[in-house]
C-alpha cells in the first residue's frame, strides 16, 4: 500500500490501520523473548517480522511507510512520527546493551532495521560477487539522498562490513588486508578477495581434472594385466595354449587350437573381447 493512500485521521479508529495503535502498546514493550546477541540474527530477525506484522506495523521497517511531508501535511507526520518512535523503541527492546549504541540516535525505524541487516549481512553460500553486489544495493540506498553517507569514515565502515561477512576461509587475505597502510577502498579489498576466489576455483578444477585422468590410467592398466582365469594360469599370451589335465572336451579345445594355428589365436582374441577385456584402452 503506498504511503499517500494510508489515512492517518483515523488512527485511533480503525484497526486495519498502520497507524493504530493498541491501548497496551507503549516504547517499554517487549515484542519478542530473545535479545539479539550478534550470533542469532536470522531467528532475532525471523520472531521480529512476525511480532511486528501481527501489530500491522512491519511497513515502518521494510520502508512501505515514509513519512508524510512535515510542510504540507504537519498532523499526518506527527502520527507517523509517533508510530514511528514506537517500532524504534521496540526494536531497540530486543537488543544486547553492547549493541544498541550503534543504532539508538537513528531517526527511523527503517535505518535502525537497515543497518542491523547490514551488520550482520554474511556471505554464507553466496559467490564473493554476489555478496558484494548485495552489500553495495544496500549501502547505495542511504547515499542516494543523503550526502553524509560519503566520506572516509564511511568507506572504512563499508570496508569493515565487507571482510566482516566473508566466510571463514577468506580470513587470511582478510588480514592481510586490514594490514595495508593506508587501508584500501571497499571496491579494492573486494577485487583482491574476488581473484582469491577465482584462483581457488581454478586450483580445484585442475585437481579434479588430474584426479580423472588418474582415475582413467588405472582402469585402463587393470584392463591391460594378464589375464588369470579359475585355473591361475596365465593365458595372455593368445598364441599359445598350456596343456592341462583337464577333461576331454578341453583337451579337444586344445586340439582343435593346435590344429587352427594362427588363426586359432584370433578366434581367441575375440573371444576375450565379448568378454570385455581390453576395452577402451590402446
Amino acid at each position: 500500500m503506498a504511503n499517500d493512500e494510508i489515512p492517518t485521521d483515523i488512527s485511533k479508529a480503525d484497526l486495519s490501520n498502520p497507524y493504530f495503535t493498541h491501548h497496551s502498546d507503549h516504547p517499554g514493550l517487549i515484542l519478542i523473548s530473545k535479545s539479539l546477541n550478534g550470533d542469532n540474527y536470522s531467528a532475532w530477525k525471523r520472531a521480529m517480522v512476525l511480532a511486528l506484522n501481527s501489530k500491522n506495523k512491519l511497513g515502518f521497517v521494510n520502508g512501505s511507510i515514509q513519512a508524510p511531508s512535515k510542510e504540507t501535511d504537519l498532523e499526518g507526520y506527527a502520527t507517523w512520527s509517533r508510530c514511528n518512535d514506537m517500532v524504534h523503541s521496540w526494536i531497540v527492546n530486543t537488543l544486547n546493551p553492547e549493541i544498541v549504541d550503534g543504532v539508538t540516535y537513528y531517526s527511523t525505524a527503517h535505518e535502525v532495521w537497515e543497518d542491523l541487516y547490514i551488520a550482520y549481512l554474511r556471505q554464507e553460500q553466496l559467490s564473493v560477487s554476489a555478496y558484494y553486489t548485495k552489500l553495495k544495493g544496500l549501502w547505495d540506498e542511504p547515499a542516494s539522498y543523503n550526502v553524509v553517507a560519503h566520506g572516509p569514515q564511511q568507506d572504512q565502515q563499508k570496508l569493515m562490513q565487507f571482510l566482516m561477512g566473508l566466510n571463514e576461509s577468506y580470513s587470511v587475505i582478510g588480514g592481510q588486508i586490514l594490514l595495508m597502510n593506508p587501508l584500501p577502498y571497499v571496491r579494492q579489498a573486494y577485487s583482491s578477495v574476488s581473484q582469491e576466489e577465482k584462483q581457488r576455483l581454478l586450483t580445484s578444477t585442475n585437481v579434479a581434472a588430474e584426479s580423472t585422468a588418474s582415475a582413467a590410467m588405472v582402469v585402463c592398466s587393470n584392463d591391460k594385466s594378464p589375464m588369470a582365469w579359475k585355473d591361475g594360469i596365465d593365458r595372455s599370451n593368445t598364441g599359445r595354449m598350456e596343456s592341462t589335465n583337464r577333461s576331454s572336451g578341453s583337451q579337444n579345445f586344445q586340439a582343435n587350437r593346435s590344429s587352427q594355428g594362427q588363426d586359432g589365436g584370433h578366434f581367441f582374441d575375440q573371444d576375450q573381447r565379448r568378454m570385455g577385456f581390453g576395452r577402451g584402452c590402446p
